[in-house]
């Protein structure tokens, strides 16, 4: 059995999510054409967050390690 993959990703993730809670992750990884790692990683995120871990999540770098320094900046703010 395939299922047909639902425009809202956060149903989508919801209804595997429910899927593999009361089945098992294999099972739903199978139904939902989504590796076991994937299937095991929302999963988690909803146990532990609820429903706000199945939004997306920012891939924006926590910092910048080329960013210029605040001593530079004032520097040059000076000049």
């Amino acid at each position: 059995m395939v299922v047909k993959v639902i425009d809202n990703k956060y149903d989508f993730r919801l209804q595997m999510v429910r899927h593999a809670i009361a089945n098992n992750v294999s099972d739903a990884s199978r139904v939902y054409e989504r590796s076991r790692k994937t299937v095991r990683k929302w999963r988690d995120r909803y146990l532990s967050e609820g429903y706000k871990g199945l939004k997306d999540r920012s891939r924006k770098p926590h910092n910048s390690p080329n960013k210029t320094s605040l001593a530079d900046r004032l520097y040059i703010g000076s000049l």
